[in-house]
């Protein structure tokens, strides 16, 4: 098994790898295929592959966009004729408003950058609108331009920016971060190196039970030299025959023909809890980043499953410093559209609702009882029809009370 030795000892190492090293990667690229476009401080092909990456980002971005506009929206109208308020705003996009203002919100939380196609026909009057998906979009020295892959080849689209009144307009909306005058950045960038940690150890830990239960070993021989065959044969033991679970405890029988043949681990073992101790802080990086009230992304704590008053809390700070700025920044861009639709017409998104059911009513009938709320408005607001008398009803028990209404 071994070739002849000399008098001179020598010592031969074999480095066997049992476990592949995680391959992902998240390199910085230049634009490709034309010229005068610039480059983000993110590619967001790489933005896009972290939405696979890790299930508590992919949740909280598709929360923060749920919530911010999908919830509703109304259109306000200044000055209201018989009492109808028009929605021209609906038809003009493709698909309906809530379909694309999802994909927008959607966009703009995973890459800090969201793109609106505006379509203007006879007369400069706007005729269409729709969502364009950031992932194929470039911003350019004169405007924008569309990058989509067809049959291998690039095909590439270019728009104006939005007022410079030509058929195919792009509004731009961007997070400013601080890094690029043109592009935007998301407000989770912070907790990116966590995501690629998190899913470097889950991948590490998959590869560990899919290729080899033991780690990587150097085979060193001494006062003696191996010859090719039995080289292999060592390499291809320990790749081959540990791969899978139902290869552990395997044995290899080595003749050494008086040769002096040394195992060494190469890598120091990983226990368990240091991976859910490395995982549990990455959590908690990439929650803490998107601002997110734990429950809402499936986490559970003992010390707070009795909490009903801290989640509302919780709840509340996530409407009022997340989502409300969010909503309070989509208006604005969308009413300079409605401005051009219809001057009147101004829209405002909905609320997500943060109490309970049993503290709902509870507020209803405080304010009913103190006069600031009638109970067909309440009725009403539930969608429910309203019941002739019961206002006056509420108004002569309130005059008894409290001489109200």
């Amino acid at each position: 098994m071994s070739k002849k030795r000399s008098g001179k000892k020598t010592k031969q190492i074999i480095i066997v790898k049992s476990i592949q090293s995680p391959t992902t990667a998240l390199p910085f690229t230049d634009v490709e295929g034309f010229d005068g476009a610039y480059s983000p401080p993110y590619p967001f092909e790489t933005l896009a592959e972290t939405v696979k990456m890790n299930p508590y980002h992919q949740r909280a971005l598709h929360v923060k966009a749920a919530c911010s506009t999908l919830v509703g929206y109304e259109l306000q109208q200044k000055e209201v004729a018989d009492n109808k308020l028009k929605d021209p705003w609906n038809v003009l996009w493709d698909g309906g408003f809530l379909l694309n203002i999802g994909k927008i919100a959607f966009d703009w939380e995973l890459f800090g950058n969201a793109f609106i196609e505006v379509v203007r026909g006879t007369g400069r009057k706007i005729v269409a609108l729709g969502h364009i998906p950031a992932v194929t979009m470039w911003v350019t020295k004169t405007g924008f331009s569309q990058i989509i892959n067809t049959d291998g080849r690039n095909e590439k689209i270019d728009f104006e920016p939005y007022g410079a009144g030509k058929e195919h307009e792009v509004i731009h909306l961007r997070q400013y971060g601080g890094s690029s005058s043109v592009y935007g950045l998301p407000e989770w960038i912070g907790c990116l190196n966590a995501l690629i940690l998190d899913n470097n150890s889950t991948e590490w830990n998959y590869r560990f039970f899919e290729n080899n239960l033991i780690p990587g070993w150097a085979i060193i021989i001494e006062d003696g030299e191996l010859d090719e065959l039995a080289e292999h044969a060592i390499r291809d033991y320990f790749q081959q025959n540990f791969k899978g679970t139902s290869n552990a405890h395997k044995t290899l029988l080595l003749t050494p023909n008086g040769s002096k043949i040394t195992f060494q681990k190469l890598q120091a073992d990983m226990k368990d809890m240091d991976f859910e101790q490395m995982k549990l802080s990455c959590r908690n990086e990439i929650v803490s980043g998107h601002g997110v009230p734990p429950r809402l992304l499936g986490i559970m704590s003992a010390a707070q499953l009795g909490g009903g008053g801290e989640m509302e809390w919780q709840l509340k700070m996530f409407r009022d410093v997340t989502l409300s700025t969010k909503q309070s920044y989509y208006e604005a861009e969308l009413n300079k559209i409605l401005a051009e639709v219809d001057p009147g017409l101004t829209i405002k998104f909905k609320q997500i609702d943060i109490t309970t059911e049993t503290t709902d009513i509870a507020n209803t009938k405080m304010e009913i009882e103190s006069c600031t709320l009638l109970p067909n408005e309440a009725r009403e607001a539930k969608g429910r029809k309203k019941i002739d008398g019961l206002d006056e009803m509420a108004r002569v028990k309130a005059l008894g009370n409290s001489g109200g209404y």
